[in-house]
């Protein structure tokens, strides 16, 4: 859980979060200043809480604020930070978005997708706060991880003659 308190006079709010599984970045413009906090939350036990997005899902978080009312907003914008290696077994980075819970489902947000230095971030403006997550539209996430393998198959007849004669058919 990151908390961060602003005094009175601040009206843009930025929080970078270097320890975090999911949320790297939030940052906030407001059209007028006063005593607010903002909460993150990571939780992994979401889907327990709300109904499970469609894909695969790579980490929830929650954004909570006091002291903010939705038409104070002017512009806030969430970042997060994927594994790589998810991001190659969930259907590379096009197939990346943030989502919303908007309580009855979940809302995709446009968004961007930057890899630098080796790692995944996703962005999108945001005009509430909920909990997010980031998300891959890939079928291959919707499942298991473990890749579906076909093997041949192989059909053999034998005639009944074939079995005497090779001694594998043995009458009682």
């Amino acid at each position: 859980v990151m908390r961060r308190e602003v005094g009175e006079d601040v009206g843009d709010i930025s929080i970078s979060i270097e320890d975090s599984d999911s949320i790297r970045q939030f940052d906030l413009r407001r059209s007028e200043g006063g005593e607010a906090s903002i909460t993150v939350v990571e939780d992994d036990d979401a889907p327990k809480k709300f109904n499970t997005p469609d894909g695969g899902v790579y980490r929830y978080a929650g954004v909570e604020t006091e002291g903010i009312e939705p038409g104070q907003i002017l512009s806030a914008n969430i970042t997060f930070e994927v594994n790589s290696s998810w991001v190659e077994s969930n259907g590379g980075q096009g197939s990346l978005s943030i989502i919303r819970n908007q309580g009855d489902g979940w809302e995709n947000l446009n968004g961007t997708v930057e890899s630098q230095d080796g790692a995944v971030f996703v962005s999108a403006e945001v005009n509430e706060f909920s909990w997010f997550a980031v998300k891959s539209d890939s079928p291959a996430s919707s499942g298991s991880l473990i890749p579906e393998v076909s093997l041949p198959s192989i059909s053999i007849a034998f005639g009944l003659a074939d079995l005497m004669t090779a001694g594998l058919l043995a009458i009682i």
